[in-house]
Formats: structure tokens, C-alpha cells, sequence
């Protein structure tokens, strides 16, 4: 076999063996300047026990996290001199599981990644997202970038979430989707 014989060979085995979503669009992870990882002390993520030392079914639930099982459509960004609206909220989507993982929808992209809450605090880290280009006009981008901006949140209202984001960045704002 020929020198070029064997480097086609080998980039269609690394094509061939790339993660991608149905479709065949492939899956990247986004950069982000949430940390990856965090100053918990190790005890406060031991798996929490109920009663003679049976461990808690859900560990998320035991532990009083309040945004698990929860799912997210995000209305608007108020920063400092501007409101950002989402142009259809149906397609910007934060979902919190029960088992400390999260995703969402960006517009055309899906994003995934682990998050952390306590009573007030909240950490979204690890998150990858596709990087399908959206169409003109998406909010996307600029959705993905302030979620990783985001350390705690509070209920204005049962079915009303905010997401302050660091330093005076600005709020999140969503209401539930489900």
C-alpha cells in the first residue's frame, strides 16, 4: 500500500469513528468559561442516606435540589442597557434531571452538560453543545454564552426561574415549560 493509501484509510476510520447526532451532523463541545470543576468540599457530594445508612433512591431530591425533573423555556435576558427577548421561547430550553446532569435547546443547537444547586447557588459545567449554524436573527449563541455566566438562581414565582449571572452580568429569565 502506498503512503496516501494509508492516510485516506486512516482518516475515513477517524471520520467514520467521530461522534454525530441522527442525521449525521457531528457533535463538538462548545467552549465555555463555566469551570469544570468545583470547590465543593467532597462531603457535600457523597451520595446522601436515608435512615440506617440505605442510600437515597434520588440523590438529587434528597438532597433538597428543587430544579430537578424541572424544564425551562427562557423568556428574556434584562443586562445592564439592554432586554434581550427570546424570539420563541419553545426553542430555548433548560431541563434539569434528577441525576445532576442538564440540556437544553439553543435555538437549532442542543447543548448537554452536569449542573449543581444548592439553596441558592447553582453551577452548569461541562456543557457541550452542537454547533449547527442557526438561522439569522437566532439568540443561540448569545443563550449558550450567558448560561455559563450563571451562579445562582431564585423563584420570583413558582412558575418563574432566575438566573443571576456573575458579576452584575444581568438575569435570566424563564418560566416552566413543564
Amino acid at each position: 500500500m502506498t503512503r496516501a493509501t494509508l492516510l485516506l484509510a486512516s482518516l475515513a476510520i477517524v471520520t467514520a469513528c467521530s461522534p454525530k447526532e441522527p442525521g449525521g451532523r457531528k457533535v463538538v463541545a462548545a467552549e465555555s468559561t463555566v469551570p469544570l470543576m468545583d470547590s465543593a468540599p467532597a462531603a457535600e457530594k457523597a451520595t446522601p442516606l436515608l435512615e440506617r445508612g440505605a442510600p437515597a433512591v434520588n440523590a438529587a431530591l434528597a438532597t433538597g435540589d428543587v430544579l430537578a425533573g424541572s424544564s425551562w423555556a427562557w423568556l428574556f435576558t434584562q443586562a445592564p442597557g439592554e432586554k434581550v427577548a427570546a424570539p420563541e421561547p419553545a426553542n430555548y430550553v433548560l431541563a434539569f434531571g434528577t441525576d445532576g446532569r442538564v440540556s437544553g435547546k439553543a435555538d437549532c443547537n442542543r447543548m448537554t452538560g452536569a449542573y449543581q444547586a444548592d439553596a441558592e447557588r447553582l453551577t452548569l459545567s461541562a456543557m457541550a453543545t452542537t454547533r449547527m449554524a442557526c438561522p439569522p436573527g437566532s439568540l443561540g449563541d448569545r443563550f449558550a454564552h450567558d448560561l455559563g455566566l450563571v451562579r445562582s438562581y431564585a423563584f420570583s414565582t413558582p412558575d418563574t426561574l432566575r438566573l443571576t449571572m456573575q458579576a452584575d452580568a444581568g438575569t435570566m429569565t424563564f418560566r416552566r415549560s413543564k
